[in-house]
């Protein structure tokens, strides 16, 4: 029996944390795509206002739901059944968030190669993996047009344009780290529901 306890102490399973932080960002994808279409005339008030309230709801959605497998690990926490890791939400939201790093690196390894070697293939993948990061990263879409207005043709435009994925990342970051630390610590940002008697 206490092999059984003290292998679940090394158990620490990132994939639901993961997989549900991967969902809300799909979700929130999602609506950044359907809300972002009244902005394809450009108008950057109507294109912040959107991308404010799809990355809101992307941060909403993802703290909750990383809150509460906080709360959840904390009671395996209190049975010593799991090992506490303070950290462990901002570590999952690095490997949920591979994918939009890994699409940065491409572009930019893909500018870098067509700069130094002129591959014409090379600035295809990196146009091809911007437009997939940009698909994935809806939430932001306006924002990344506003720091990235008129990307251009040049390889420092596309490198600019890759490093912005790395940097809507850190929202996510910073939101799952918190959520995490808070879900442990049984604190709310929201105060629960009292049920009338």
């Amino acid at each position: 029996m206490n092999n059984n306890i003290s292998s679940v102490k090394r158990k620490s399973s990132y994939g639901t944390l993961v997989k549900k932080m991967m969902l809300s960002q799909f979700g929130a994808a999602m609506l950044g795509i359907m809300i972002s279409i009244p902005t394809v005339e450009p108008n950057i008030y109507l294109e912040i206002t959107t991308s404010s309230f799809a990355a809101l709801f992307y941060m909403y959605i993802l703290y909750t739901s990383v809150w509460d497998v906080a709360a959840k690990d904390k009671l395996a926490i209190d049975g010593g059944r799991l090992k506490e890791d303070k950290f462990k939400g901002l570590k999952a939201s690095l490997i949920a968030n591979a994918p939009t790093l890994a699409i940065g690196l491409i572009s930019i390894a893909g500018r870098a190669l067509n700069g130094a070697f002129r591959l014409g293939w090379a600035t295809d993948v990196a146009a091809i993996s911007s437009s997939v990061g940009l698909l994935w990263n809806s939430m932001y879409i306006g924002f990344i047009n506003i720091f990235n207005p008129g990307a251009g043709n040049g390889n420092w435009a596309l490198i600019r344009f890759s490093l912005l994925f790395f940097a809507v990342t850190v929202p996510a970051l910073i939101a799952c780290h918190l959520a995490y630390t808070a879900g442990l610590a049984g604190k709310r940002i929201i105060p629960e529901k009292k049920k009338n008697d």
